[in-house]
């Protein structure tokens, strides 16, 4: 529609060799999902959680079967039992977690306590306790 002419369109018995014509490095991964959970970033969820079944050399195909994958990685890794997951951001209908789930996945030394954040307490808090979490943006 803007004058642009090509060629009538071939079949071809098999595909060319692909050659990449720009390639990129991301950030490092830790501060990238930090960022994600500060601004709740559900693409960069999705996109991550993608990867992460993907990079175990098991195909998914699309978000339902990459969230089954990471709730069976979570009751392995975590021992988080009671987790349905539909995808990545917790916007899926359907997905869910037991209470003991999640405190399975957010004891000390699970290695998600780099990706949270302090949370002030106030002075009613006993001496020495710190609390890390996510802070949500969830507001409809």
């Amino acid at each position: 529609s803007k004058g642009v002419r090509l060629p009538a369109a071939e079949r071809i018995a098999q595909m060319p060799a692909a050659v990449p014509l720009v390639a990129t490095e991301s950030d490092a991964l830790v501060p990238l999902l930090v960022d994600m959970l500060k601004y709740s970033t559900n693409l960069t969820a999705e996109m991550a959680g993608l990867a992460a079944s993907q990079s175990i050399g098991v195909p998914v195909n699309g978000l339902a079967a990459s969230g089954a994958r990471m709730s069976s990685w979570a009751l392995e890794n975590f021992g988080a039992t009671g987790l349905r997951l539909k995808d990545h951001s917790g916007l899926g209908y359907g997905s869910s977690i037991s209470a003991l789930g999640m405190t399975h996945i957010l004891r000390p030394n699970a290695g998600i306590d780099v990706l949270l954040k302090d949370v002030e307490l106030g002075s009613e808090a006993p001496n020495g306790v710190r609390a890390r979490a996510k802070t949500g943006t969830l507001n409809f």
